[in-house]
């Protein structure tokens, strides 16, 4: 990977399958999650960004189906952020990475935007999983929640 700027790392995506899901994940998830998109057939990683500097914009820019973005970001940062991904104009599906499973959280997030909560102890597989799940989605991912609006 490349970096044209000091936020956002860009993959190279002139070889990448269209029907892959293409993927973001936040800069502090990279170490994790990054090296399980190395050789998947069915999603492609297209960038690593700082989810606080014009996420919105960088998604649409990178063209970006699904995004990660880690559920220990404070509050008052992670919900005005959904909402403003989720009322882009081209937005992108997120995956909240956390290990907090209570039922207010994961509404909460699910509320906001979130399409659905992983654990940041996940196997690749169920990540890849995820991510093709939720690109495909109109409800969280929680069966019992109601459509996302």
């Amino acid at each position: 990977m490349s970096s044209s700027s000091s936020q956002v790392a860009y993959a190279d995506t002139s070889a990448g399958c269209p029907a892959r899901v293409t993927v973001v994940i936040a800069d502090n998830l990279s170490s994790r999650f990054a090296h399980i998109f190395t050789n998947a057939s069915e999603a492609k990683l297209v960038g690593i960004c700082d989810p606080v500097v014009d996420l919105p914009d960088q998604l649409v820019l990178l063209q970006a189906d699904v995004l990660l973005l880690p559920g220990d970001m404070e509050r008052r940062t992670l919900l005005p952020l959904l909402r403003a991904i989720r009322t882009h104009r081209h937005p992108a599906k997120v995956l909240i990475v956390t290990d907090r499973c209570d039922a207010e959280f994961i509404g909460t997030i699910l509320r906001y935007g979130g399409r659905g909560c992983l654990r940041s102890t996940s196997s690749a597989v169920d990540v890849l999983k995820a991510v093709a799940a939720v690109k495909t989605a109109t409800y969280g991912s929680n069966a019992d929640c109601s459509p996302m609006p």
